[in-house]
């Protein structure tokens, strides 16, 4: 079989210059100079606005003000639509649209940072924190760390961002902070220039807008986290392959494993998405085709997938089974209950515990679903001609969206499916962009103005489906609220272990407080099962009782902390310790004052620290021996 590839500009330059014009790149309309400064002024104002008004609705919020959440959507609408209208539009130049791109995905990453712009408050960037401050005090690497164990096995962002730090002298946070929003530049850049190079400038303003509406984009994208940085390598590395010249592909096919060799010791599941897609890529290939826009990644492929298998099984098996074993299972599991009726299906699109959202954002979260389905079904059919292998790849990559939607009818499969939407949205960017070669859609500004409400819709929407109401601000504390539950009394806490207690300490803690304990007061906190004994018993038992003992020295636990708050509150989570507590998910009352209370009177414990709320009892050693 003959092999055509067919080439355009970007062939000719080198990998650094992918985000150079080039025909393909050129504005499809005309605008006078003067227009397109009032656009520019325009856009900027409204970005900069969005912003400032975001701010004013976190200040708002740590206020309990009422107006705190009109002011948040208020600000996402005045960065989001804007620059929406604008990329659907045709006017605009390449370089417009690439700018436009990175202006959006900055703004909404600035929206999240200023919820919490002096530490790290979610469960992931905190269980990063504690892998990177231990690479950093010893410079060795693989640490037990007892937030989540994988962290262990895939140190990418640890030591890049330990690296900053020693380079810089800039804290941990800074650098974690700087790390994640040059990720999503490189992300931003990488997508645009991937779709670009299968289709047109315009097209990739599409997709790259399309991206932003993915419900794990605002939030859980935006933190200190090992997918944050990973999944944009692997973007990168999809972007070099497209750009690939049949006379240069030794240096290209170098750069390309590299990068996955990179993202393989920073995040398994962006492995795998990768390697998958450079598989089918290549077995596509081997098939006739009529053109082929690039050469395909067969070595790339080849060795990654050895690199990967390798680095799994002589470093990471143990404990990324143990990690998503159960999560993979438990998720499988309900859907086959939910299929066989033997249990009923979840309430789409809320939290599993807290208030849900109002009627009208429900029904937002519901017409973004039918419209993303309604899309891919479209862009299935207007491109059911299409032979080339990785714009196959990609649309068969829309696929798995409907199947993520039956995940969601169930409590255990909820995270799966919002952990797989960064990864969806990619084919459904690229299989949306299709739809504005259309010529009603290319010309018309009626579609234009249709397209830019149906993109809002989706955008709120995803946020809707991909965060909890109670998760979007900033706020006064909450009781197992993740996030909301990482306030000034639980970090001076933390801060005061870390200063007068011995690192790796055992210590008994709730959830929220163990986190903090962790990742700033760098002691281990207890948790599963040790001889049959779990670190719950210690706080629901209404005497401190001999199983006590037992469950202390079980855990060689030497500290615990108690936090009296749990007592006014049922868990906004579900659960106050983690999901083996006896009513995880089920409660009806908060946690009795009296179960809390009890050890200021317990044998063989010395108060060592009080701040109210927040008290810690030293084990004294008869009593832990």
């Amino acid at each position: 079989t003959t092999e055509i590839y067919t080439l355009s500009l970007h062939d000719a330059l080198p990998i650094s210059s992918m985000i150079s014009p080039s025909g393909a790149g050129k504005s499809t309309g005309s605008a006078s100079p003067l227009g397109r400064w009032v656009w520019i002024f325009s856009l900027t104002l409204s970005t900069a606005g969005g912003l400032a008004v975001s701010a004013v609705a976190d200040d708002a919020a740590r206020a309990s003000s009422s107006a705190a959440e009109p002011l948040f959507w208020s600000g996402l609408l005045a960065i989001f639509l804007p620059i929406s209208v604008r990329l659907l539009g045709q006017r605009a130049s390449r370089s417009e649209r690439l700018l436009l791109v990175l202006a959006l995905y900055l703004a909404l990453y600035l929206v999240s940072l200023l919820q919490a712009p002096l530490l790290f408050t979610s469960h992931d960037a905190l269980g990063q924190l504690r892998s990177t401050e231990e690479i950093l005090s010893t410079g060795r690497l693989f640490h037990a760390n007892p937030i989540v164990p994988a962290y262990a096995s895939y140190p990418g962002i640890e030591l890049v961002t330990s690296g900053m730090t020693q380079l810089s002298g800039l804290s941990l946070f800074a650098s974690g902070v700087v790390l994640v929003g040059v990720a999503r530049v490189l992300f931003a850049i990488s997508l645009f220039v991937t779709i670009e190079r299968l289709t047109n400038s315009r097209a990739a303003g599409f997709a790259s807008l399309i991206y932003a509406t993915n419900p794990s984009f605002l939030a859980f994208d935006a933190q200190f986290a090992y997918e944050s940085l990973a999944l944009p390598v692997a973007m990168l590395t999809v972007a070099v392959l497209v750009q690939r010249r049949p006379q240069a592909l030794w240096w290209q096919e170098a750069l390309a494993l590299f990068l996955v060799c990179s993202i393989i010791v920073t995040h398994f599941a962006t492995t795998l998405w990768l390697l998958v897609l450079l598989i089918a890529w290549a077995l596509l290939d081997s098939l006739p085709m009529a053109s082929r826009i690039a050469a395909p990644p067969r070595m790339t492929a080849l060795l990654g997938s050895a690199a990967a298998v390798g680095w799994f099984f002589g470093v990471a098996r143990t404990r990324t089974v143990a990690e998503l074993g159960p999560v993979l299972s438990t998720a499988f599991s309900s859907v086959i209950d939910l299929v066989s009726g033997s249990s009923p299906a979840k309430h789409p699109f809320t939290p599993a515990s807290g208030p849900a959202d109002g009627l009208v954002l429900q029904i937002m979260g519901y017409l973004s679903v039918g419209i993303l389905v309604a899309l891919v079904a479209t862009s299935l059919w207007h491109r059911r001609r299409v032979r080339e292998p990785i714009q196959v790849v990609l649309l068969l990559l829309m696929l798995v969206y409907p199947v993520s939607l039956v995940l969601r009818l169930t409590a255990a499969g909820t995270e799966t499916s919002s952990r797989a939407s960064e990864f969806v949205f990619v084919g459904i960017g690229f299989g949306v962009a299709g739809l504005s070669g259309i010529q009603r859609i290319r010309s018309s500004r009626r579609y234009q103005c249709l397209g830019a409400a149906l993109a809002l819709v989706i955008f709120v929407g995803g946020i809707v489906i991909g965060t909890s109401p109670y998760t979007r601000l900033p706020g006064p504390y909450l009781v197992g609220a993740d996030p909301r539950s990482i306030d000034a009394r639980t970090i001076a806490a933390a801060t005061w272990v870390q200063a007068h207690l011995p690192a790796s300490s055992a210590f008994a803690a709730d959830r929220s407080n163990g986190l903090a304990l962790a990742a700033i007061g760098l002691v281990d906190p207890a948790h599963g099962l040790q001889r049959g004994q779990s670190v719950p018993y210690l706080y629901f038992s209404r005497t401190f009782d001999p199983h006590d003992l037992r469950t202390i020295r079980a855990f060689g636990i030497r500290y615990i902390l108690v936090d009296q708050r749990l007592s006014k509150a049922r868990p906004y989570i579900g659960l106050y310790f983690d999901p083996g507590e006896p009513l995880a998910g089920r409660y009806s009352n908060p946690i009795p004052r009296a179960d809390l209370t009890k050890f200021a009177t317990a044998p063989g414990l010395t108060r060592i620290f009080d701040e109210g709320d927040i008290q810690i009892y030293q084990v004294h050693m008869k009593a832990g021996s």
